[in-house]
């Protein structure tokens, strides 16, 4: 257990001015909170079973997504630098999760050795989808990282945004533009500090934010029945506000 701890002043404040909160709460309902990065392959492979878990828990708990910046900025690189924690053995990711890595990505993105991989942008872009559409803030992520590592599209390029929007009814030229704003920028960027507060140093992590408490719930592969039955025992022992019986969970 432990109490989340914002280390950068800065970082809370800019939160705090956009008028968002890392783990929004409806009433006094307990948050999953979902650490995952758009260049995570353990997070592509395990987002059909974080997206069951949503569900299960939809009329419980509330969900928030956000992004741990592991590919982004200073820890941003080519595929080979990446490939040791991000990416792994896409094969065993296959066999673990079930999913699939497209030819467009084997035969381009993974054999490219060369070219400079940042996945900021996509955090900035998640964050922005989250202001409006907080509910299907891990579609979002599904949509870019399916676009990446089965379409094998860049994760910096415009062809991606653009793609994601239109799927989720948004102009593309106004995600575009929210994407250069400073404060936009920034506000993504103090989500990489929580999720090192919260030490997800092995994703893709999940926690649940309950009674005041930020508490693990699973690093790495784990299956779907492991961290439902991991939420349902907190859940037990959660504290029933006013308005609700110790039944109701």
């Amino acid at each position: 257990m432990k109490f989340i701890n914002y280390r950068n002043v800065l970082a809370t404040f800019l939160l705090i001015l956009s008028n968002v909160t890392i783990f929004a709460q409806t009433g006094n309902r307990p948050v999953i909170v979902y650490v995952t990065d758009a260049m995570c392959a353990w997070c592509y492979g395990g987002n059909e079973r974080v997206s069951n878990v949503q569900k299960h828990f939809q009329n419980k708990t509330d969900f928030t997504v956000i992004s741990s910046g592991f590919a982004a900025n200073e820890n941003a690189g080519t595929l080979n630098t990446l490939l040791p924690y991000l990416i792994g053995d896409y094969k065993l990711v296959e066999s673990k999760t079930g999913v699939t890595f497209g030819e467009d990505f084997l035969n381009g993105l993974f054999k490219d050795d060369t070219t400079f991989l940042d996945s900021r942008n996509c955090a900035v872009a998640l964050y922005i989808f989250s202001l409006y559409y907080p509910e299907k803030s891990l579609e979002f992520m599904q949509c870019m990282q399916h676009s990446i590592f089965y379409n094998g599209i860049y994760p910096q390029s415009k062809e991606l945004f653009d793609l994601c929007a239109l799927q989720f009814d948004l102009k593309p030229e106004d995600l575009e533009e929210k994407m250069k704003q400073d404060l936009n920028i920034k506000s993504a960027e103090a989500q990489f500090i929580v999720a090192e507060d919260l030490n997800a140093d092995i994703l893709p992590a999940i926690y649940l934010q309950m009674d005041g408490e930020i508490l693990l719930v699973s690093k790495g592969f784990a299956t779907e029945d492991a961290i439902i039955q991991t939420i349902e025992k907190y859940l037990k022992k959660r504290k029933p506000s006013q308005s609700e019986s110790a039944d109701d969970y």
